[in-house]
């Protein structure tokens, strides 16, 4: 690693590939260029891949030549993504061949400087750690070690992940979705008996009505756009809440601006409305709501003043769309990951939830709700238990495993995902800090890797092979098509 490297460094030449670069990687006739812009020689090979940087899982076709990713183009059979991809995905042809990329593990020494070690000095280093911790605490061990998962792998190395967390004695894995979708995803398994979205994306065009419940999908997902723009070619009405204006607004017919963390009043507001105006089927509505009775009671005080004043919304407007809602046979809800980032939002969500299902639109041709999330197939935690027996030790969740670093009871954290994916990454960072031995297993310097003690290079997904799931429970592989550096 050169003496001048520095964040600093990474950050101006970020700056640079984001001007400039994501073109290089979206040409479809860029064949005879690689990263440096310098012509190689030799036969360009095309394989298939997936980009694994959110759940849409757009597939692609890369272009390789000379050890070297050319292009990537997305698959134009693909379905959900209709041959799109994001600038997101194709910026991996400037960051797999950066040259400001960490290629080999490092350690901290004393005085704070990092210096390089082999593999083999970092697994030795991770390993003795391990055994110190559970001579040292014993069965007790387990609450001591927690790992967060990295986004941009695949599901194999997934179970692998979580059986070397296992053969530890420790199953505290935290999904990089905790903190983006983890409410929603608690919420409907709890409500409705699945932790994903009650439909696809492919509904859309079956609907009359679809909320965006700050779900801005032209900013996070830009492949799934394609399905709003079919969707009001076919008269679909798109309602769009969301505080800001974003690509997405360009997109709705109505757009409400609530105040930030305002939806949980806004939804009860709506549930109000709906029982008010009898804008509901009482026999589907008491079957698929247990308590019905109670309904009433709770939402009583939820006026349209009231929730005016809550939400920073006219009464007009809270009006027009509570009757857009009721006029709506069919309504699809996406749920955005901002809905559970907020103290409140299981709150919010629980009412979203319950307002679908007053209005019969939890499952059905043009019903349902979409999450930003995965649909993770089951198997993996049976699989490990097939090896190590079943497990009765309660899996932390995030919440839990910062009170566990902030108390001193965690000894180890595998740092494998951002923390500043967190709310108050501040607090998060003051806890991480008090972790005594943290691996961060990553790209680049980030603020993850100031918080490591030790470091270990990952690998970009055309550098590996493996498989990943996608938010319409698709499934897609990728093959390997370079060697990782280092």
């Amino acid at each position: 690693m050169p003496d001048s490297y520095s964040r600093r460094h990474f950050l101006k030449l970020s700056a640079a590939l984001l001007a400039g670069g994501a073109a290089i990687a979206a040409a479809p006739d860029a064949r005879g260029m690689g990263f440096s812009g310098v012509p190689d020689v030799g036969p360009v090979t095309e394989m298939k891949g997936y980009c694994p940087f959110c759940q849409v899982r757009c597939t692609y076709r890369a272009r390789v030549s000379g050890g070297k990713v050319l292009s990537l183009t997305g698959e134009k059979g693909n379905y959900w993504t209709g041959g799109a991809m994001c600038p997101k995905g194709m910026s991996i042809v400037e960051l797999i061949g950066s040259p400001y990329r960490i290629t080999e593990p490092m350690r901290r020494k004393e005085n704070g400087e990092w210096e390089r070690v082999t593999y083999a000095q970092a697994v030795d280093m991770v390993a003795e750690r391990m055994a110190e911790v559970i001579k040292k605490h014993g069965k007790a061990a387990a609450n001591r070690v927690g790992m967060t998962m990295p986004l941009w792998d695949c599901r194999e190395s997934e179970i692998a992940a979580l059986m070397t967390l296992r053969i530890a004695g420790s199953v505290h894995a935290m999904p990089p979705g905790e903190s983006c979708v983890s409410s929603a995803s608690n919420m409907l398994g709890m409500m409705i008996g699945v932790n994903s979205g009650s439909t696809k994306v492919d509904e859309l065009l079956n609907t009359k009505t679809i909320v965006l419940w700050g779900a801005n999908v032209c900013d996070l997902y830009p492949p799934y756009s394609r399905w709003l723009e079919m969707a009001r070619e076919k008269g679909v009405k798109i309602v769009y809440l969301d505080p800001r204006r974003t690509r997405t607004s360009l997109l709705a017919d109505m757009q409400l601006r609530p105040l930030p963390g305002t939806d949980g009043v806004l939804a009860i507001g709506a549930i109000r409305y709906m029982l008010e105006t009898g804008a509901y089927d009482e026999e589907r509505a008491r079957f698929q709501i247990e308590g019905f009775d109670e309904l009433a009671a709770e939402t009583e005080s939820f006026t349209v003043e009231k929730v005016a004043s809550a939400t920073g919304l006219s009464p007009e407007a809270i009006t027009a769309f509570y009757g857009t809602l009721a006029q709506s046979p069919r309504t699809v809800v996406w749920l955005g990951g901002s809905l559970s980032r907020y103290s409140n939002g299981i709150m919010g969500l629980r009412a979203i939830i319950l307002l679908q299902a007053l209005c019969d639109n939890l499952i059905g041709e043009g019903k349902g709700i979409l999450t930003f999330q995965s649909g993770k197939p089951e198997g993996d935690d049976e699989f490990v238990d097939h090896f190590f027996g079943e497990t009765k030790t309660p899996k932390m969740n995030f919440r839990r495993l910062r009170n566990a670093m902030e108390k001193g009871t965690l000894d180890i954290l595998f740092l494998n995902s951002s923390y500043r994916r967190y709310p108050d990454s501040k607090g998060v960072r003051k806890a991480i800090d008090k972790v005594p031995f943290v691996v961060h297993c990553g790209f680049f310097l980030t603020e993850e890797t100031e918080a490591a003690d030790l470091f270990v290079p990952a690998t970009f997904g055309p550098e590996s092979q493996g498989s990943g799931y996608g938010n319409e429970q698709q499934v897609v592989w990728r093959e390997k098509m370079v060697q990782a550096p280092g």
